[in-house]
């Protein structure tokens, strides 16, 4: 079995005799020359007016974002206060995770 095994990594290996080792093409060098020596493309430039607009964009969304956890932290607020049920109040109280061990 072993025999068998060492045979065929033998005949393997002389299955490469008399191949040429992987090479890269002849003009592989010149085309690579030729690509340095040329003068590269200028850089585009984004213009004022769009970067302007996308920072605008931006604060309106970030304040947009502000004033909806804002007002979504008040509501939730008064509806305890009233005592109204919010749901996560319900979710804290199934999975007892007002407790300071909560998971251990």
């Amino acid at each position: 079995m072993k025999q068998d095994k060492n045979k065929w990594v033998e005949d393997v290996l002389n299955s490469t005799e008399g191949m040429a080792p992987a090479g890269p093409r002849r003009n592989l060098y010149d085309n690579i020359k030729n690509r340095l020596g040329k003068e590269l493309p200028k850089a585009r430039r984004i213009p004022l007016g769009v970067m302007s607009a996308a920072a605008a964009c931006l604060l309106v969304l970030f304040a947009l974002n502000i004033t909806a956890i804002t007002r979504y932290a008040k509501t939730e607020k008064e509806q305890v206060q009233d005592g109204q049920s919010t749901g996560t109040a319900e979710l804290i109280e199934y999975y007892d995770l007002g407790s300071n061990n909560a998971g251990l």
